[in-house]
């Protein structure tokens, strides 16, 4: 038989030593490897998924605070003249006056709008009205300018009457009012 010399069977015993290690790391350790990487980069990818959905809820409860505060100012909208400018809003105090004295029976004299002025965060958008009607007119257009919205507010009321006087048998006539009065309202100085 052959005799193999010793330095071949060292060779051989390495190879088949390698062999057996290279099939353990095949069989048992490359795949712990390999799932230990791929579930750290996995973990990896939660963390961060984590921390943007962190901060994605931070910059949800930012924008809900943010429109809790619009929908408030936009509730207010209805309570004040929405113009971007005291001009405009002057000229919406003219178009209500003018609606509620022409459905009301009356007359118009004048009207003429007065500077605004700042209170608090609002401006005041003031008017002076000169009008002709009838006690039960009066009381309509001013029921109508101060019930509506956005709110108006009247001040510095001066009713003077123009009636004559009968005799006694005939029918009375209804007084003709000469009323001014200042009508104003508020114009918010910024948006929310």
């Amino acid at each position: 038989m052959m005799r193999i010399s010793a330095w071949l069977r060292r060779f051989a015993a390495i190879v088949l030593l390698t062999l057996v290690l290279a099939a353990a790391y095949a069989i048992g350790v490359g795949p712990l490897v390999s799932a230990y990487q791929e579930n750290a980069a996995n973990l990896a990818g939660v963390r961060d998924r984590l921390s943007r959905h962190g901060s994605l809820r931070a910059t949800e409860r930012e924008l809900q605070d943010r429109l809790g505060q619009v929908a408030e100012w936009e509730a207010l909208q209805s309570y004040h003249l929405n113009h971007e400018t005291e001009a405009l809003a002057g000229v919406e105090l003219q178009n209500r006056v003018s609606a509620a004295v022409d459905d009301n029976s009356g007359t118009i004299r004048s009207m003429q709008p007065l500077p605004g002025t700042r209170d608090g965060d609002f401006q005041r958008i003031t008017l002076r009205v000169l009008i002709t009607t009838t006690t039960e007119s009066l009381f309509r257009i001013l029921y109508t300018l101060e019930t509506s919205q956005p709110f108006l507010f009247i001040d510095n009321v001066d009713i003077k009457s123009n009636s004559t006087r009968l005799a006694s048998q005939e029918r009375p006539i209804e007084p003709v009012l000469t009323v001014a009065f200042d009508l104003y309202g508020f114009r918010p100085l910024e948006g929310p």
